[in-house]
């Protein structure tokens, strides 16, 4: 099972929205790292948004979806997002 990112939020009730709309047509969507940013905005920034996440075979019914709302789903080819230690990120900031 491939992952697609779908799109990127910077809050948890902006993600839920689009979520909510995906699911009603039937798409399985899930939301990765709402938690953590939900906990504190300020991880936003180190852990680049929160993700909407679609399984690969959905792709084309969630374009039709979107572009009801003059939405597109991301460029980004990536499967998952990646994860970057804190501890990494941390120190390139201060160098």
């Amino acid at each position: 099972m491939a992952l697609l990112l779908v799109k990127t939020f910077n809050t948890p009730h902006e993600a839920h929205l689009f979520k909510f709309k995906l699911e009603a047509v039937g798409i399985q969507c899930f939301l990765h790292d709402e938690n953590l940013i939900g906990l504190d905005p300020l991880y936003n920034i180190a852990l680049g948004g929160i993700k909407l996440m679609i399984q690969e075979e959905d792709k084309a019914l969630a374009i039709e979806v979107l572009a009801q709302d003059g939405e597109q789903i991301s460029d980004s080819k990536s499967k998952a997002p990646k994860k970057r230690s804190f501890l990494r990120w941390i120190t390139s900031v201060f160098r």
